[in-house]
């Protein structure tokens, strides 16, 4: 028996589809968001001078980045309510697993950007005034480096103008003639 193809169920399965997709979409934006706001504060976190909190970092970033999505999925939606006597809905189950894992992988990101090592302390000494570099308490995004970001192997250039900051303050002069020194730094946690 031959398989025969019907268009009429993929039109009356069109808005069906579409409500999925909406549905997934919130999920997947609102994840993705509330992951780069607690990857970011974990990354910030994971230089921090501060022992217990670079550890509680370290701890939170490697049980969720050693650990499977679908384990988490399953010990949220299932073994969080046996345990509490809580139940979760599916829809703030997803969002949440999705945030706590991919800011995981957010914050090594965002540590990676804000550590300098030595061949960036040495290039810092080649640029700029060796006084201003001396001092290991401050992390520098340089102007005009192509580093790569290791999420999505894709090449990113800082402007020449300026430096981003990794709290997204731009901090540069957009005026071609200025001389000046326009680096930006800021003090780690």
């Amino acid at each position: 028996m031959a398989f025969q193809f019907e268009p009429s169920v993929v039109v009356e399965t069109i808005p069906m589809l579409m409500r999925g997709l909406k549905l997934t979409m919130q999920i997947t934006v609102g994840g993705i968001i509330l992951g780069f706001l607690l990857g970011s504060a974990a990354g910030l976190m994971k230089i921090s001078r501060n022992f217990f909190i670079r550890k509680l970092a370290g701890v939170y970033i490697e049980s969720i980045r050693g650990t499977p999505m679908l384990v988490q999925a399953m010990f949220l939606y299932y073994g969080v309510p046996m345990a509490v006597g809580i139940r979760i809905p599916p829809i703030t189950a997803g969002i949440i697993i999705i945030a706590v894992n991919s800011g995981a992988y957010i914050a090594e990101i965002v540590r990676g950007g804000c550590t300098i090592d030595k061949s960036g302390t040495d290039g810092g000494w080649s640029l700029y005034r060796a006084d201003t570099l001396a001092d290991n308490d401050l992390c520098y995004l340089a102007p005009g480096v192509k580093t790569d970001d290791s999420a999505t192997g894709q090449s990113v250039y800082y402007q020449p103008q300026g430096y981003v900051a990794a709290d997204g303050d731009w901090s540069g002069r957009t005026d071609a003639h200025w001389t000046g020194d326009n680096r930006r730094q800021f003090s780690r946690l």
